[in-house]
């Protein structure tokens, strides 16, 4: 959920900026969609875990791969969150003047 509800977010608020461009806009949906896909494959490995009828494994073996889907999950949401800073700072470095700064700063949420 903290995955979906950051990409809305920041995604929403990265389309309203003029300092980007449209094919920079379609970029960040990729980079999106790319930690989606890899966030919904570790939900899929987790899910195979959990189902005691589909894979037969000892628990140690079960709870180590849950830690490691969670820990690969926790890696997603870092990345989505570095992702986004790093266009916040860059929308602050093409900025041309104080006001465009201070717009972009209130857009975002910065001090």
């Amino acid at each position: 959920m903290r995955i979906v509800d950051e990409y809305k977010r920041s995604y929403a608020l990265f389309k309203q900026d003029d300092h980007f461009s449209t094919d920079e806009i379609e970029y960040m949906g990729k980079v999106y969609t790319g930690i989606f896909d890899e966030s919904l494959q570790n939900l899929d490995q987790l899910f195979l875990v959990i189902n005691a009828f589909a894979t037969t494994m000892t628990d140690a073996k079960r709870l180590e791969i849950i830690d490691q889907v969670a820990g690969n999950i926790n890696g997603n949401y870092t990345d989505l969150q570095q992702f986004n800073q790093q266009n916040k700072l860059l929308s602050l470095q093409r900025a041309k003047n104080e006001q465009e700064i201070r717009t972009t700063k209130a857009l975002y949420g910065l001090e």
